[in-house]
């Protein structure tokens, strides 16, 4: 579409499609389009439209994408999501039940890649089985993400060298925000680098939750929250209340992240090994009004003396009113 619109359509096809059923590129509005079809493609695809540089509201997309098992081994379909492979616009109120399979990388249940902002958008009962850089909503992130919910959906990074996977986004650049996003009910597995909201994260999270049904887990360099920061960060008033197990005995695993300003955070975590309030500690972390339970997260870093953690308390030292904030309640 090119400045027009398009609306209140179902589109169904029993066929592998290798194009975006809607359109190549959207420059204008699609609202009220229910897509149900199957994929099968070797490059970026999108259920709706490949590009999307103009407004998407109101979509559901219902579908298989499949990586072609006929391209060489050494080909990686990157960028594919249940709405759009690139968002460069607005995307606001879809749902993706989207599955994906196979040899694919930077893949999300809604946009493959986002520039733009994502809002009020909810994967639900997703799976994804591909390689890395895999996201509930985004599998990489340099725009806005805000008010949307991964729900009962299993990702899955490849376990011999998958990695940047998370329950909002795989790999979230710097100029990335995630506001009041929750992961609930779902299952994070990669080799390395796996997180309930970010696998790799050099943005900022606000208001944002894991619940305690969530399961994470992998190699190693494994979060309740993110699993690591590759530059200083931010988060704040956020949760995680999931289970977090890295497999090998040496593997960082923690309840939230490292190298990143943590303000105004709550991490009851439970771990299944010896078990640190964050994953993989860089330089410069710095702790305000955060919490941990006694119960699964005793330690703070192996080397404690090397960071300032007068700001991290155990959830018994957490006055009623300070909880109620971080749990927005």
């Amino acid at each position: 579409t090119e400045d027009g619109v398009f609306k209140n359509i179902t589109l169904k096809s029993s066929s592998n499609l290798s194009k975006s059923v809607v359109c190549r590129k959207n420059n204008g509005r699609i609202q009220n389009v229910t897509v149900e079809s199957t994929f099968k493609s070797r490059s970026g695809i999108g259920g709706i439209t490949r590009k999307n540089n103009g407004e998407i509201q109101n979509c559901t997309i219902k579908g298989d994408f499949i990586g072609d098992l006929d391209a060489p081994s050494s080909y990686k379909p990157m960028e594919l999501g249940g709405i759009t492979s690139i968002n460069n616009g607005d995307i606001k109120n879809c749902t993706s039940l989207a599955q994906f399979s196979g040899s694919l990388k930077t893949i999300g249940g809604i946009s493959g890649d986002n520039y733009g902002l994502i809002q009020d958008c909810l994967y639900r009962g997703g799976y994804i089985d591909c390689i890395a850089e895999l996201g509930g909503i985004s599998g990489k992130n340099r725009g806005s993400i805000k008010n949307c919910t991964t729900e009962d959906t299993e990702i899955k990074g490849n376990m011999s060298f998958g990695y940047s996977t998370g329950g909002i986004v795989g790999d979230a650049l710097p100029d990335s925000t995630i506001i009041r996003c929750t992961v609930t009910g779902s299952k994070m597995n990669c080799k390395d680098t796996v997180g309930g909201i970010v696998g790799d994260n050099s943005g900022r999270i606000e208001d944002s939750t894991v619940s305690s049904d969530t399961f994470i887990e992998g190699e190693s360099i494994v979060g309740g929250l993110i699993g690591v920061t590759a530059s200083a960060s931010e988060i704040q008033n956020t949760i995680s209340n999931a289970t977090v197990n890295a497999k090998r005995s040496y593997g960082d695993v923690g309840g939230v992240v490292s190298n990143t300003t943590i303000d105004s955070v709550l991490a009851t975590s439970s771990t299944e090994k010896e078990s640190y309030y964050i994953g993989r500690l860089g330089q410069d972390v710095e702790f305000t009004n955060c919490y941990y339970s006694t119960e699964s997260n005793e330690i703070i870093h192996k080397n404690p003396d090397k960071y300032t953690t007068a700001g991290v308390h155990t959830v018994t030292d957490m006055s009623d009113s300070k909880l109620l904030t971080l749990l927005q309640v």
